[in-house]
């Protein structure tokens, strides 16, 4: 029973961290798309330094504790990350 158990936690594994990192990318994403149209305008640059600031702090907090965890529940954010830029990429392009 046990041996089945652990045989089903990688999968639960990417069942978890992969919408994880969905939301982490667009969390990540979607400010810094706004942060860009900031610089294009009249914002000043400390504010969007600031901003840029704030959403790496973010990142790198939530990424700290999952890569404590191991190499699959990183690599498996990291690929959500990835998928949060698509979406947030092709919702900008619309």
């Amino acid at each position: 029973m046990l041996v089945r158990l652990e045989m089903d936690a990688k999968p639960m594994i990417a069942l978890i961290h992969l919408p994880l990192g969905v939301a982490l990318g667009v969390l990540y994403f979607h400010p810094l798309w706004r942060s860009l149209r900031l610089l294009a305008g009249a914002t000043p640059l400390k504010t969007v330094f600031v901003a840029m600031a704030l959403r790496f702090a973010l990142l790198a907090a939530a990424l700290a504790p999952i890569g404590q965890e191991g190499a699959l529940p990183l690599l498996t954010t990291a690929a959500g990350i990835m998928a949060g830029r698509f979406l947030v990429m092709r919702r900008v392009a619309a």
